[in-house]
């Protein structure tokens, strides 16, 4: 059982290494062939579930006495964000043993936890805004800019790579190589909305890239615009990751795999049918790369059929230029 938030930080910061490591190679091998995973890949998975259910039971204790009078808002905030990250690898480790996307729905759990903490986290950078400091305020709360977020030393990527554009080689999703460096900026305007931006090769922790996994891997399609909105909404930057950028790429995720279906009605949501719930599989795709120049704010995207390799046909590829 952990003790303490560092010490929990700590052990999922090796887990994390460990997984994104292991994802890596496996989706570079499996974009090479669509052969059935191997024995030795399958015991590999196995184990690092295993090793992050431990860590979940380890940090329950922390977990769930965030809540009480005596831990701050930043403690509270901490451990909020650790269960998050958490519970997106918990989401993404069973997919590198299946070629589809309807795994995904069994997590719509951890997806709706997700969602939830991010909100909390919400809420105690309101407290911050409001205070200017953390304590142990408990006045009125409402959502907005987030700020927070736990540094360390380590890249939890997804799995797309960063590509070689021009004069610079851009990282997913977030801030080129070539400024993470000590003469980088250390804010960053968004309009109306102060933004932290991490000036050295760090990355922090922080609520992102877990709505990121709920934006484009949730089918179901309210808490999938839940996800999106709180990206759009709370423009940010933590690490490698910005929260804009990420939100119009879910969204347009999203928008391609809704193409024929009814306009969503977010206050009918609970008489809708099933099947308007949530999206087939045969019209789902997956992030492929997203190669992206922030001097000029503008992103190429392209997505496809999970399963499909490069350069096989593909009735469900697109390809688009995002401004943010």
């Amino acid at each position: 059982m952990f003790t303490t938030t560092e010490e929990s930080r700590h052990f999922l910061h090796q887990l994390q290494i460990l997984t994104t490591h292991y994802k890596d190679t496996f989706y570079m091998s499996r974009a090479k062939s669509n052969a059935e995973v191997s024995v030795p890949a399958l015991r590999h998975v196995t184990s690092l579930r295993t090793q992050h259910m431990a860590w979940s039971i380890a940090f329950e204790s922390l977990l769930e006495s965030r809540q009480q009078p005596e831990v701050s808002n930043m403690e509270r905030t901490k451990r909020a964000i650790l269960k998050m990250n958490n519970l997106s690898i918990a989401v993404l480790l069973p997919d590198v043993l299946s070629i589809g996307e309807t795994g995904f729905d069994s997590s719509y759990l951890n997806f709706t936890r997700i969602v939830a903490l991010a909100k909390e986290v919400l809420v105690d950078e309101e407290l911050f805004l409001n205070h200017g400091m953390y304590g142990n305020a408990t006045d009125q709360r409402s959502t907005k800019v987030p700020k927070i977020g736990i540094e360390h030393s380590s890249l939890l990527s997804p799995t797309t790579h960063g590509q070689v554009s021009q004069q610079e080689k851009y990282m997913p999703m977030g801030t080129p190589q070539s400024r993470l460096d000590s003469t980088a900026p250390t804010s960053m305007n968004y309009p109306n909305s102060p933004v932290h931006v991490r000036a050295s090769f760090t990355t922090s922790l922080g609520i992102v890239y877990p709505l990121y996994v709920v934006a484009t891997k949730c089918r179901n399609r309210e808490l999938r615009r839940e996800a999106i909105r709180l990206l759009l909404s709370s423009p940010r930057r933590e690490g490698l990751w910005d929260s804009l950028l990420s939100g119009q790429v879910a969204q347009w995720v999203m928008e391609i795999e809704e193409e024929g279906l009814a306009a969503w009605d977010s206050s009918r949501a609970e008489n809708a049918a099933l099947d308007l719930r949530w999206i087939a599989e045969d019209k789902r795709v997956v992030v492929r790369e997203v190669l992206f120049d922030l001097q000029h704010r503008t992103a190429k995207c392209r997505c496809g059929t999970s399963g499909v390799g490069e350069g096989e046909p593909d009735e469900r590829a697109r390809e688009t230029t995002l401004k943010w």
